[in-house]
């Protein structure tokens, strides 16, 4: 799992690592298996925000200019608590198995 909560330079350079023509395809530099991407900014957020929407890998985003590292915990803590209220639930498995990376910039 990534989640990027401020710099869109930094969700920019994340989807370049991700895309090529397929989910989990070997070319790909990293392949998590959930994006959280939620720069804030007027500039390069928005666009960050639409090249991540382009993407084959599952994401959560907020469209235009709001965002930040508080919304990008915020659900990052969401997804955690619900792992918790509903340990056994079938749609965790890729999620669980997958390595957490949280970078706020």
């Amino acid at each position: 799992m990534l989640v990027v909560g401020y710099a869109p330079s930094v969700l920019l350079e994340a989807c370049e690592a991700m895309s090529t023509t397929g989910y989990a395809n070997a070319n790909q530099k990293i392949q998590p298996a959930l994006v959280i991407g939620m720069p804030i900014g007027f500039s390069h957020a928005p666009a960050a925000k639409r090249q991540l929407m382009q993407q084959e890998i599952p994401f959560i985003t907020v469209e235009g200019t709001l965002g930040g590292g508080a919304l990008a915990a915020t659900a990052l803590n969401a997804l955690v608590e619900s792992l918790i209220d509903k340990p056994d639930c079938h749609c965790y498995s890729k999620v669980l198995s997958a390595e957490i990376i949280f970078i706020v910039k």
